[in-house]
């Protein structure tokens, strides 16, 4: 074994080797393209304009299918997995229709904006009935005639946390039940041979042959539901609700034709908190099938462990903010791309004290801190923060300066407190001086820590290894291999390397 030092060098990072919980499938920034190339029906004809896809339809009286263009093409999509669309739109109101698959085989929804003049940003979750490559994911707005920009689109996959703890939210053995399950006038169930004995002897909508195999379910919002059965004699599709009158999270098993027994599996995100859920079934199934046993899952992902140097933290989903002071400026807590954010805006430039955003925390003299945060906003460049004593006002360092841009960046910065005649922690106050600075920004995921005294990895002697096996701080194995050059693709963070935590800078 050799002794070398370790160095990594700056590579892209792949999101589906590195986050299990979630994963880009396909995605496109048209404000970073330059034309457009894909498919589009002849009613109208995309263009990249003003940074963005443009979409203007002239011709009235259309159905909504007669104008369709794909925004993203190429990928692959599985069957039984939920897939979430989100797109960033100006100028659309209503519901705008979305069609995702192949061209053989393809499911829908719709996405739903609001009436305003300003971009908004809005997701849909649907689950894959098809599996197949080179997919596309096309817009439909025949019956739209107003002009509306399309800034970016993304698909993403959700995927349960392989270290998570499965909980079991609910189960039923059919052959221990004594009561059968309620159900519609139009279906035969019984409990015989150890399984629920379901029959359907005519054909009618799969919505007059419904039940409720399992009730008294607790299900939270936007957790995601994995629902398994064992199941004989059935084929075809077989549809389901999990959720309440009203609050409907549907979904869809699609069976094998086999007499054999088989257990099916298909995952549902909960669009509602519901302390008195049920498990609905139905089908246009015509003929007698059974069912051994349900059970419905999910996954809770182990709590991240808590940064001992971490001191404070706002706007990260914990309920804490912040505000400041100031003429001509306002200060209101927002959701913005979906994060919870301080807005901060500033009309009239002056002396560069004369509006601060200020938050309130205990610091320590002598003591270099790091701040991190995402931010975008009007441009500006030098932007400074600095350290007080809450108490007498008194200046008590300041942080490395920094630069907004339009678009999200994220931000760290660093500074030594310097408060004099002080030992020990005492009230402090950290303020972004932005007297000088005239617009709008958006602040998120705050986080201040004591500088950690954790040596770089491009710092230090090590006995190179044959093997190299990476952990995130949760405890969630991202990497396993004999090729050192695979750190590369690591960005910046804490890690546990063959056992030891380990700091990536980049």
């Amino acid at each position: 074994m050799t002794k070398s030092l370790l160095t990594v060098a700056a590579m892209a990072l792949s999101i589906q080797a590195i986050n299990a919980a979630e994963a880009v499938v396909a995605e496109i920034d048209f404000s970073k393209t330059e034309s457009y190339d894909m498919y589009h029906s002849d009613h109208v004809t995309p263009v990249i304009q003003d940074g963005a896809l443009y979409i203007n339809n002239t011709t009235a009286d259309l159905n909504f299918w007669d104008v369709q263009y794909f925004v993203l093409d190429g990928f692959d999509l599985e069957d039984g997995v939920d897939y979430t669309i989100t797109a960033k739109v100006k100028g659309f109101t209503g519901n705008l229709p979305i069609s995702i698959g192949s061209w053989d085989a393809s499911f829908g929804g719709e996405l739903n904006f609001e009436e305003t003049s300003d971009w908004q940003t809005v997701s849909r979750t649907v689950t894959s009935t098809v599996t197949a490559s080179g997919c596309h994911l096309t817009f439909q707005s025949g019956n739209y005639t107003t002009p509306y920009w399309i800034e970016s689109v993304k698909i993403t996959r959700e995927a349960d946390d392989p270290n998570g703890e499965v909980v079991e939210d609910a189960y039923v053995d059919f052959s221990t039940a004594t009561v059968v399950p309620y159900h519609s006038k139009n279906l035969e169930l019984k409990l015989e041979n150890g399984a629920l004995v379901v029959t359907n002897s005519q054909q009618k909508p799969f919505w007059e042959l419904q039940y409720h195999p399992i009730e008294h379910i607790k299900i939270a919002k936007d957790v995601r539901y994995t629902i398994t059965a064992k199941i004989k004699g059935f084929s075809g599709n077989l549809s389901y609700n999990l959720g309440s009158w009203g609050q409907d999270n549907n979904g869809e098993f699609k069976v094998n034709d086999s007499a054999d027994w088989q257990e099916i599996s298909s995952k549902v995100t909960s669009q509602f908190n519901i302390d008195d859920a049920f498990l609905l079934f139905q089908s246009e199934f015509v003929g007698t099938y059974e069912i051994a046993w349900i059970k419905v899952t999910h996954v809770e992902t182990p709590a991240e462990p808590e940064d001992p140097n971490l001191v404070a933290s706002f706007y990260t989903g914990n309920g804490k903010t912040f505000g400041g002071w100031g003429d001509n400026t306002t200060f209101e807590n927002v959701t913005e791309d979906d994060k919870p954010c301080l807005k901060f805006t500033h009309t009239t430039a002056g002396e560069y004290y004369a509006a601060q955003i200020a938050m309130d925390l205990p610091l320590e003299s002598g003591v270099e801190y790091v701040m991190t945060f995402d931010v975008k906003g009007n441009p500006a460049q030098n932007i400074l923060a600095s350290m007080q004593n809450a108490d007498t006002w008194a200046g008590c360092g300041d942080f490395s300066r920094f630069n907004i841009s339009d678009q999200w960046e994220s931000v760290s910065v660093s500074g030594t407190c310097q408060a004099e005649a002080r030992s020990g922690e005492f009230n402090g106050r950290i303020v972004f001086n932005l007297g000088e600075y005239v617009g709008t920004l958006y602040l998120t995921n705050v986080k201040i820590s004591k500088k950690s005294t954790t040596t770089s990895i491009s710092e230090i002697e090590v006995e190179e290894p044959e093997h190299w096996t990476v952990y995130t701080m949760m405890g969630i194995k991202i990497l396993d291999t004999n090729d050192k050059g695979e750190l590369g693709n690591l960005p910046a963070g804490l890690y546990i390397i063959n056992g030891k935590k380990v700091a990536i800078r980049k």
